[in-house]
């Protein structure tokens, strides 16, 4: 990796490092007495982490709405949505925020996904697997369409 990629990836990363306030950002999503204002504190804590919201996966690929109903059932919450995110960053004490806004968001009855993993369908806005998840996916023999399309079949 050159200079210019190293500072690049140590440019993205930083974006959503803790900021200095983390402990009052997590005190105040401990006091939000509502979704929409948890919502609400990441979004201004993060601006453009979250980038979109489909209803659910698309029927074409239906082990990711089963596992997402099992982890619902697990956590006894009902799904609510697809969260797609910019970045999610684990194993690392500086994010330590971002890891908390997802573990939160998954509690709510979302599952978070990160852009280079889930687009929404052209037509229906249903999470479909990007081309690289799709590829993965058809060499673990897995249920999909015989070919990726940015569309769901049924669209």
């Amino acid at each position: 990796m050159n200079k210019m990629e190293k500072k690049k990836e140590k440019q993205i990363d930083s974006d959503y490092t803790d900021p200095p306030n983390k402990d009052q950002i997590m005190n105040d999503i401990k006091n939000a007495e509502m979704h929409d204002d948890v919502i609400k504190i990441i979004n201004n804590t993060f601006p453009g982490w979250i980038l979109g919201w489909p209803k659910r996966f698309c029927v074409d690929y239906p082990h990711f709405q089963s596992n997402w109903e099992f982890v619902c059932k697990r956590t006894k919450s009902s799904p609510l949505s697809v969260i797609i995110v910019d970045r999610v960053v684990f194993n690392d004490p500086t994010h330590s925020l971002l890891q908390f806004f997802c573990e939160l968001l998954t509690m709510f009855g979302h599952s978070v996904r990160r852009k280079e993993e889930f687009i929404g369908c052209k037509l229906c806005g249903n999470a479909i697997p990007t081309q690289p998840v799709y590829r993965q996916l058809k060499e673990r023999k897995l249920q999909v369409p015989s070919f990726w399309s940015m569309r769901c079949q049924s669209c």
